[in-house]
């Protein structure tokens, strides 16, 4: 008798753990899909343009799909819809939790290019400090080394060419700053760097011609000849060859 009753109890121990595991795969089921019906629903509010709306159930798709297929899916369009909203310091974080949780996700290659779009987004004026403007040209360095065939890649040389030209004229303001001052030395050092550092910049025939003209002042001819000469070489028209011309003239006078 006992030993019948030990054999019912142990069916109905296991029919119980039976029901609940199956209880547990069908609320795993029904919460993958419910997760997905979610990701569904934000990717079309974001598509019709109703940021907030998609931002809020993107959020709460984070909050209750963690370990889901999805959630690079999740990360990526919240990321997207800050920096939609131009929120870009916390749409950078975003990008970046992207790629430091989901290196392989389809996502990684547009979401690095992105962290370099927010970061120049954040930057500063030109007369303020460039340190975002530094690491925009550095993130967008790196995406070109490691993604050169990506579909951003046309993008991303833009836009380093972009931080390029600021920084540089950042230090051409810099060079300007002291030929105003009066300090023609100093500024003339600052020019010669400018130039070393950006050789390709917009700004580097004015460069020439405002160090030219500073080496006139000071008696220091032979050097501005040498410098003039180039930038006649280079333009040979407009307002900047007429001032070369009458550099030139003074240095031979």
């Amino acid at each position: 008798m006992k030993s019948k009753q030990l054999l019912l109890w142990c069916c109905v121990a296991v029919a119980a753990i039976g029901a609940s595991c199956a209880g547990t795969r069908r609320s795993h089921l029904s919460q993958r899909a419910l997760c997905s019906m979610h990701m569904a629903d934000a990717i079309k509010r974001y598509d019709a343009g109703k940021l907030n709306a998609a931002k809020s159930l993107l959020d709460d798709i984070k909050d209750k799909c963690s370990g889901s297929e999805i959630m690079d899916t999740a990360q990526y369009y919240l990321a997207m819809c800050l920096m939609q909203m131009k929120f870009y310091p916390e749409a950078k974080v975003e990008f970046t939790r992207l790629t430091q949780d989901f290196p392989r996700s389809p996502f990684l290659d547009e979401s690095r290019f992105r962290i370099g779009y927010c970061v120049l987004k954040s930057s500063r004026s030109v007369d303020r400090d460039q340190a975002e403007m530094a690491e925009a040209q550095r993130v967008f360095k790196d995406f070109l080394e490691s993604f050169p065939s990506s579909p951003f890649a046309d993008s991303a040389a833009k836009y380093l060419k972009a931080t390029v030209e600021r920084l540089a004229e950042k230090e051409f303001d810099a060079a300007r700053f002291y030929q105003k001052l009066g300090q023609k030395e100093s500024a003339i050092i600052y020019y010669k760097t400018f130039l070393q550092d950006y050789p390709a910049s917009k700004l580097g025939l004015q460069a020439r011609l405002n160090m030219s003209q500073m080496m006139v002042e000071l008696n220091r001819k032979a050097e501005a000849e040498e410098v003039l000469n180039e930038l006649a070489a280079q333009d040979n028209s407009g307002e900047l060859a007429a001032k070369v011309r009458e550099l030139r003239n003074r240095c031979r006078e």
